[in-house]
């Protein structure tokens, strides 16, 4: 993980929201090398709890439709990785304190290869929006 004294990590312009947790979603998604979707995703769905709530969850959905909309185009290939990730799903997920159903977000959309991936990955947003808005 980069965290050096005069690291960019260790400052944010506005918030607190990444400074707080241990792994940071940029630090995970250059580790594993994931695509802006992808990537969306993973910061979205990290963070909505500290910033925009549901709006960021739905935004985290807005990024999984663009991936299935250019899967079915054939405008890109799933994320299928030969190399070991370098941050595990479960190591990111453990370190940032995250729930049950944003740790099924982070893992499927890390390393999805089927439109039926993305659905889980749908389904498990989805079942937090339920969540939060029966709670309001």
């Amino acid at each position: 993980m980069i965290k050096l004294e005069d690291s960019a990590f260790r400052r944010q312009e506005g918030g607190d929201h990444y400074t707080r947790l241990k792994i940071q979603p940029l630090e995970y998604i250059y580790a594993n090398n994931l695509g802006f979707c992808e990537g969306n995703v993973v910061k979205y769905v990290t963070r909505w709890k500290y910033k925009n709530g549901l709006q960021d969850l739905e935004k985290s959905l807005h990024y999984v439709d663009f991936l299935i909309e250019f899967y079915n185009t054939k405008s890109i290939e799933p994320s299928i990785y030969s190399e070991p990730l370098k941050i595990t799903p479960v190591e990111y997920i453990y370190a940032n304190g995250l729930g049950y159903c944003e740790g099924e977000v982070i893992t499927h959309i890390t390393q999805w290869n089927s439109v039926q991936d993305l659905m889980k990955v749908k389904h498990s947003i989805n079942l937090l929006i339920e969540m939060e808005t029966s709670r309001v």
